[in-house]
């Protein structure tokens, strides 16, 4: 780099492609305001594909300077140890406990007992440890891979399989001592009549557990959330609180100090690393063929040397996202190390490796052609900075027609994205206004949106999750009500004339084996405006951590999948702004086509 320009040297014979491609990508990044010896870069050719480097993690044209941000790469780093510790050691906990206890669908004893699928996350979201207790108590002491087949012979097979286990825990645990009809079931060989239906024999499995291993699980679950709050992790209000007061350890620019461990550190703001000494930089390369760049976590010593400590992937999509979502102003740190941090939070939120798809139903979206029907202004309030979606152009509020192309900017001088909330306040860096339920609280909150204001709600499917979120929108929607009358009269400046909640929720209604739903609060709610359900394989969802992906592409992003059991879409709003109609600004009418976009 000379003077503000970059200087491509060509050294391998793989030659035009590789250079016209690197060439393209340094000149794009170099025309957002590289400054000379501000920004070094090297280019550097590795085994056919073309990579950047660079020092201190600086990006041509990110600024490196700006306001307070967050815990920085050795909190996130301690985070995520911390956050792979409890998993394991949950897991290990979990399995130990119920030794013996658990079976496959083939009647084979389990070695190793795995905790359900995306039950962690779901409870690291929620911190709802009764819906973690039930999720696990609802796989003992079999999980059949499909409990609900619309074949009969599947059905009956079923069945075969639920009293093989059934038999065998019921020889092992008798405690009813007079014949009931759940024995005369399990051990009957009839499978032409069969008296109960699927949800039916969840409840009796449930039932004929619960005396010994409800106490079982609910110590383990209970041991967990100890642990979680040792670990102080940051994910509550009360560890920020704490964590404001304690933060003394926030780097600046290029490096940052990695202090010695004090007790109970892992606190939001201050550094999270286990070891001592050194500094902290980000490396990043750029695979211009696969288009993915890797960001990798450099630790210095004081004599000289480095070792990487976590490398994570972005695809040139997310690199380019998070690029113009970033705010510098809004952080220390540099563009470089913002982007590790990030990654490095959202790959232990999910969990598993790092190519792994864990966590990415908990991360999905709805796709940007039901985006493309909202306002322009809408708040999504469950998203982050890898599935926020675009604003619709303003002056267009209609579906999309077969083979049409989304669009892809808004009108002159106005964000790209969506305003929205995610998981993590430190996210705010790349224009979150941080968690939705510690963020939205009242009317006064959200008054700054603008006098109409409409929220886009796609939670993690966890019911306490979905109900505390019912709970808040009918808190707002009854003050909003109220307000409006109050002020019916007489509008005053920065009154709140409309409030619109567009909620995708699973169908999950009430049934044996389920008794209570959110969506039976949805569905008799006097807010209701519109609520349509969509079957299996007739909607569609974006995918979810895809972020990491090769050759993504930079246009679309991530892609559509079906969604595998049916959802339902709501509509929930004041009457103002029922009585808007079609208007842009109030979304109701508008929003009454987003169900239809969703198939």
């Amino acid at each position: 780099q000379r003077g503000g320009s970059i200087e491509v040297v060509s050294r391998f014979p793989l030659a035009t492609r590789l250079d016209r491609a690197m060439a393209a990508h340094v000149e794009e990044v170099g025309g957002r305001g590289a400054s000379g010896q501000e920004q070094k870069a090297k280019r550097r050719k590795t085994r056919g594909a073309s990579a950047i480097s660079a020092e201190a993690g600086t990006l041509p044209g990110a600024p490196a300077t700006g306001g307070p941000g967050g815990g920085g790469v050795a909190f996130e780093l301690g985070r995520r140890r911390k956050l792979e510790e409890l998993r394991a050691t949950f897991r290990e906990q979990l399995g130990r406990a119920l030794k013996g206890h658990a079976f496959s669908q083939e009647g084979e004893q389990l070695e190793v007992i795995e905790p359900p699928r995306e039950s962690f996350n779901r409870w690291i979201f929620s911190g709802d440890g009764g819906s973690l207790v039930g999720e696990i108590l609802d796989d003992l002491p079999v999980k059949l891979h499909n409990w609900y087949p619309t074949e009969l012979e599947k059905k009956r097979e079923n069945v075969r399989r639920w009293r093989c286990v059934m038999r065998k825990w019921w020889t092992e645990h008798k405690y009813w001592e007079e014949t009931s009809e759940v024995q005369a079931f399990i051990f009957s060989e009839e499978l032409d009549d069969i008296p109960f239906c699927a949800n039916e024999l969840r409840v009796m499995t449930r039932q004929a557990v619960e005396h010994v291993l409800g106490p079982i699980v609910r110590g383990a679950v209970a041991e967990l959330a100890r642990q979680r709050d040792a670990a102080r992790l940051g994910f509550s209000p009360a560890a920020r609180a704490a964590a404001a007061a304690d933060d003394d350890t926030a780097g600046l620019g290029g490096a940052e100090e990695a202090a010695e461990p004090r007790a109970g550190l892992e606190e939001e703001g201050g550094s999270a690393a286990s070891t001592s000494g050194g500094t902290y930089s980000v490396d990043v390369d750029f695979d211009p063929l696969k288009r993915v760049y890797v960001f990798t976590a450099m630790r210095s010593y004081g004599d000289g040397a480095q070792a990487a400590e976590e490398s994570f992937k972005l695809s040139k999509w997310g690199y380019d996202k998070l690029a113009e979502l970033f705010v510098p102003a809004r952080t220390t740190r540099t563009f470089w190390e913002e982007v590790f941090c990030c990654l490095c939070r959202y790959e232990a939120l999910c969990g598993g490796d790092n190519d792994s798809s864990e966590g990415g139903g908990l991360h999905a979206a709805l796709p940007q052609e039901v985006f493309d029907v909202m306002p322009p202004d809408t708040t999504e309030a469950f998203a982050s900075p890898f599935n926020v979606s675009r604003r619709a152009a303003p002056q267009v509020a209609r579906p999309l027609q077969d083979g049409a192309t989304p669009s892809s900017s808004s009108s002159s001088g106005r964000p790209r994205y969506h305003r929205y909330c995610s998981f993590f306040n430190e996210d705010q860096v790349f224009g979150s206004i941080g968690n939705f339920f510690e963020n939205v609280k009242d009317l006064e909150s959200i008054k700054s949106f603008g006098a109409h204001v409409f929220f886009e709600c796609n939670p993690p499917f966890d019911v306490f999750v979905m109900d505390r979120l019912v709970d808040r929108i009918e808190f707002l929607l009854q003050a909003a009500e109220a307000e409006g009358a109050a002020e019916k009269s007489e509008v005053s400046d920065g009154a709140l004339l409309s409030l619109s909640f567009l909620l995708a929720f699973p169908e999950w209604q009430p049934n044996a084996f389920r008794k209570e739903s959110p969506i039976t609060r949805l569905q008799e709610s006097r807010f209701l405006r519109e609520t349509r359900v969509r079957r299996p394989n007739q909607h569609r969802y974006v995918k979810g951590r895809c972020w990491n992906w090769s050759k993504l592409p930079e246009a679309r992003g991530p892609p559509l999948a079906q969604g595998v059991s049916k959802s339902r879409v709501t509509l929930l709003s004041t009457p103002a702004a029922a009585a808007a109609g079609g208007s842009a600004s109030g979304g109701a009418g508008a929003a009454a086509a987003v169900p239809e976009a969703a198939a």
